[in-house]
């Protein structure tokens, strides 16, 4: 162990001298990183998860403007919002927790099931990597005129993804709660059919039309989709994972 003061004279980063709790010139913390574990797990947590004024912003927006988070990120309005890696991450780390606490509803963030009809823990996280560039790429493709660099598409997809997230423990929720009641047991086709309208809804906000012209380029994207990501969902099905 390191015996390290909780205070430095000198940034243990750019080397400046200290006149406070921040260097004046890096902007670090004096404050040594050398610290109890339990304070240094607090801290972690404290960074990830509070929700300072941009966060905020960032969550209500992909809650209840779809689209608005891609369309100010592609016309450079980006220092208001969460990076959308970042977004995606936090939000994606925070719905797999809570959906565990219902492990007979797990569910494939939503979207999974509708393609692979799987309930394998292992698979969500080969439906993520294969989903988020295979979806870009299908949006690019069909979209590319309009915009063309990939980067705006990935983006796209990444908040859509994010959104489906926040559908995940709804929909676990809504199955733990309708299980005993098959009557009821349709309300598990709403967070689906929840998915489909925000698409439908951002896709029409990023191109800047209605919602009726956003479904001549879904249907197109969705059906490379689902031709892109047919010879994984056959291994899934065959059970080679």
């Amino acid at each position: 162990m390191h015996d390290a003061p909780t205070e430095t004279k000198a940034c243990l980063n750019c080397g400046k001298g200290l006149a406070g709790s921040y260097c004046s010139s890096c902007g670090q913390a004096a404050q040594s990183p050398l610290k109890p574990l339990l304070e240094f797990v607090q801290e972690s947590l404290s960074e990830v998860l509070s929700l300072d004024g941009t966060q905020i912003r960032s969550l209500r927006a992909l809650l209840t403007k779809p689209g608005l988070l891609s369309a100010e990120y592609l016309d450079g309005r980006r220092t208001h919002y969460v990076h959308p890696v970042r977004l995606f991450i936090v939000v994606g780390v925070v719905s797999y927790f809570v959906t565990t606490l219902f492990p007979e509803q797990r569910l494939l963030f939503s979207m999974g099931p509708v393609l692979f009809g799987s309930e394998a823990v292992g698979v969500e996280f080969l439906f993520l990597a294969a989903i988020i560039p295979v979806g870009a790429l299908a949006h690019w493709i069909v979209l590319r005129r309009t915009i063309p660099f990939f980067l705006g598409h990935l983006v796209f997809v990444l908040h859509v993804v994010a959104f489906s997230f926040v559908l995940s423990p709804i929909e676990a929720v809504l199955s733990w709660a309708t299980a005993t009641r098959p009557v009821l047991s349709l309300v598990g086709l709403v967070a689906p059919l929840a998915w489909a309208g925000y698409w439908l809804a951002a896709l029409s906000r990023v191109l800047g039309g209605t919602f009726r012209e956003a479904l001549k380029p879904a249907l197109f994207i969705y059906i490379l989709f689902v031709t892109f990501l047919g010879p994984f969902a056959w291994l899934v099905d065959s059970g080679w994972f």
